[in-house]
């Protein structure tokens, strides 16, 4: 269950990476509680201010050498001398961080080079990430590259997936690690357990630098893939995310509301097929918007809640269709959820039928949206 913690996070990293789109024109918005500043003109901008709000940053290259609550850093070279007194998400090719984050670091990018101190959780994926003789990180370091070096002091354990891993600095905590090569130098030591996948069992050097057990399990395929298990949990939390969070959805007067009128049969398919229309329109004008910075960064960061919203209100829509179609009497809002959701889980695991069903109800979710906003039956 812990292996694929790390994954789960980079997962929400690449995606928010996704919608960090860095060619916009020169902007620079203060909201009060964010300052947002974009810039296009290739040049090795400059930041040393002192902020009280968030900040915003995309760009070309960035040196921050100030001080601001969360930090949001997108560009092709960042480097960060500054402090972040909240949490930090830098995104970028070329990323050196050797300022102070009070709480977690989110990163992604080509190169991630960590010197400074990360006092609570680190997360990283990268193609490679170097963590320096400087370094301190005081949280659990959960990270997936190509390499992973570590020379600097981790106080609170490891998780990471990487082709290869370099420990050669001291590591408090236990070590988890799935890898094609796991190297423990003489400078390098564990003071907790190790549990590791590998090609290649390490040497009785090595183990005599770990302090607790070892687990050691071979993984000859590491190169095709072996996240089998993060795949399982994902769609386990991804299902147990939908009706947790549809059954509170409809604990809301307002939304419960939406379903107490009687619909003809017409009705739903008709709901259904209007919700296409914003279901294919979306992702077009998530492109269209690319140039512009603050609109295609919103309209990214909507896209999964959105597409949450949409499957919880189709769900509840298609059970109430079905009650309706097998003259099930029950109008509870809640059982037709239910057993729409679990219909809808049946069939989401069939390769064949998954993607037009999946279809289907986003579609019903997004036309019933469109309906109340007009404030209309179709």
């Amino acid at each position: 269950m812990r292996k694929i913690i790390y994954a789960y996070y980079l997962l929400v990293v690449l995606l928010f990476a996704s919608t960090a789109i860095l060619t916009a024109e020169a902007t620079h918005i203060d909201g009060g509680s964010i300052i947002l500043i974009t810039d296009e003109d290739g040049e090795n901008n400059s930041e040393q201010g002192r902020f009280t709000d968030d900040y915003f940053w995309g760009g070309e290259a960035l040196n921050f050498s100030g001080i601001a609550d969360d930090l949001y850093l997108m560009g092709k070279n960042i480097d960060f001398w500054g402090e972040s007194t909240g949490s930090a998400t830098i995104l970028g090719e070329n990323i050196e961080i050797q300022g102070l984050v009070a709480k977690n670091l989110h990163s992604a990018g080509n190169d991630v080079r960590i010197s400074g101190h990360i006092q609570e959780t680190a997360f990283i994926g990268a193609q490679k990430i170097t963590i320096s003789k400087e370094a301190v990180i005081d949280g659990t370091l959960l990270s997936g590259s190509s390499t992973l070096h570590i020379m600097g002091q981790l106080n609170n354990g490891l998780l990471a997936g990487a082709g290869e891993i370099i420990i050669d600095g001291p590591i408090e905590g236990n070590v988890e690690v799935h890898t094609g090569k796991l190297i423990i130098t003489e400078r390098g030591s564990i003071s907790g357990n190790l549990v590791y996948g590998s090609n290649v069992e390490i040497s009785e050097k090595e183990k005599d630098r770990v302090n607790g057990s070892i687990d050691y399990e071979i993984k000859e395929d590491f190169d095709e893939g072996g996240f089998t298990t993060f795949w399982i949990v994902a769609c386990v939390l991804f299902f147990l995310s939908i009706v947790v969070s549809g059954l509170l959805l409809l604990l809301l007067p307002g939304v419960k509301a939406v379903f107490t009128s009687e619909r003809e049969f017409a009705s739903y398919g008709k709901t259904a097929l209007w919700g296409l229309i914003p279901l294919f329109v979306y992702p077009v004008v998530l492109l269209i918007t690319i140039p512009l910075f603050p609109l295609s960064i919103a309209l990214g960061l909507a896209t999964l809640p959105l597409m949450g919203l949409t499957t919880i209100m189709g769900l509840a829509f298609t059970g109430q269709l079905l009650f309706k179609a097998f003259k099930w009497e029950n109008n509870s809002i809640y059982l037709q959820f239910l057993f729409a959701f679990l219909i809808y889980v049946i069939f989401a695991l069939i390769p064949i039928v998954k993607v037009p069903v999946i279809l289907a109800v986003s579609a019903a979710g997004a036309g019933l949206l469109i309906s109340r906003l007009f404030k209309t039956d179709f």
